[in-house]
């Protein structure tokens, strides 16, 4: 059926055009140019999408109600829409599994000197999959959108700070390093999502972690500092005004 717009007007048969040997309408019968079309029944007919033909009847059907615009998406790629599609129907620790696996396999870890020839860049997830590459809180930062996205609470996850020392990873040294917890209830053990590492454990069992503090949308979860301090954390709230900004955040 074609949409109401693109209908052909209806006129009586005194008004129908008739063409002319080369099969135009002549001269006296087409439409000035600016005249309003009319329906049958005499009435002016709507120039807009709201336009409709009489029923048989003789009545007027009710006008249709304007079709509802939705937000579009944030342009993430399909793998992470269908990911986070699948994860809103998941129980939290599985939901949880899967973002941690899909972004650690989906994300090459490259530091951001290498990356984006700066000492530090924090990528919103939309410029992370878009390089392909981010470090450690590139990684964070997309896992926690994700879970967010899916329907989780920001009351369940932080984004730790800390240092990393691994033989294999560090050689050895102390590095900074972020990762994501989640909280499965307030004061619970968290589990960590980790890029340098592909399982998820408790925090009291990653040995070669030290966490310095943790922080979300909201607020720091640190002793001796207010909770709302955000700016405390360099970029940290300008990235949460961007990930609102363009719609990443819910």
């Amino acid at each position: 059926m074609r949409p109401i717009g693109d209908r052909p007007s209806i006129r009586p048969a005194s008004q129908q055009v008739t063409p002319n040997e080369h099969g135009a309408a002549t001269q006296g019968e087409s439409r000035r140019a600016g005249e309003n079309p009319t329906l049958s029944n005499g009435q002016p007919a709507a120039a807009s999408a709201r336009f409709i033909l009489p029923l048989a009847n003789g009545n007027q059907p009710e006008p249709m109600p304007p079709v509802a615009v939705t937000k579009p998406r944030p342009t993430f790629d399909d793998a992470w829409n269908k990911t986070v599609d699948v994860a809103k129907t998941l129980p939290e620790p599985e939901r949880v599994a899967l973002i941690n696996q899909f972004i650690n396999r989906r994300i090459t870890y490259r530091d951001d000197a290498s990356n984006w020839g700066l000492s530090d860049f924090w990528a919103t997830p939309t410029t992370l999959f878009a390089k392909g590459a981010g470090d450690c809180e590139d990684f964070a930062i997309a896992k926690y959108v994700a879970l967010r996205q899916s329907g989780m609470s920001a009351d369940n996850l932080r984004l730790l700070k800390g240092s990393l020392r691994r033989d294999d990873i560090t050689g050895g040294a102390n590095e900074e390093h972020v990762v994501l917890a989640y909280y499965a209830a307030p004061g619970a053990e968290p589990l960590v999502l980790d890029c340098a590492v592909q399982t998820l454990e408790p925090l009291s069992q990653r040995h070669d972690l030290s966490v310095g503090y943790g922080f979300n949308e909201n607020q720091i979860f640190a002793e001796g500092i207010n909770p709302k301090s955000l700016a405390l954390i360099k970029g940290w709230p300008e990235m949460v005004d961007r990930l609102r900004a363009e719609g990443q955040l819910p």
